[in-house]
């Protein structure tokens, strides 16, 4: 089991509860990917989310980049990461920014300027955004 437990770090426990991983990275959540083999690490701050990026068949975790505030989907498919911006709905790939690169990629953008994004839910085949058009 895959834990998130704030300021303290990341733990990967045994079903009896014994760490088995250990990363001092603060993150308030988790976003898994669905293949379970990697979980990004979300620190939000005022204006920005921190996101860390945990490989974990390594077992290792490095810093992918810093967003603005953006609503992120759970969940993240394999590198893909759903989000919504100012400018609407885009897809992230997680695999670049981070080491040297200030953003990551967008593979993907939908949506027009001014349309209002209520939530995403994503699941392993799907994605909702309920949303309203400008004015």
């Amino acid at each position: 089991m895959l834990v998130a437990l704030g300021g303290t770090g990341v733990r990967l426990l045994t079903a009896a509860g014994r760490v088995r991983g250990r990363w001092d990275v603060p993150a308030g959540r988790l976003m898994v990917a669905h293949h379970g083999l990697a979980a990004l690490l979300p620190v939000p701050g005022e204006r920005t989310v921190g996101v860390h990026r945990l490989d974990l068949v390594s077992r290792t975790v490095r810093r992918w980049t810093c967003l603005p505030q953006v609503d992120v989907a759970a969940t993240f498919v394999g590198a893909l990461l759903a989000v919504v911006d100012r400018a609407g709905l885009a897809v992230l790939d997680t695999t670049t920014g981070g080491q040297g690169r200030s953003r990551p990629r967008t593979v993907w953008r939908e949506l027009e300027r001014g349309v209002v994004v209520h939530r995403l839910e994503r699941g392993e085949r799907w994605m909702s955004a309920p949303s309203c058009g400008p004015g």
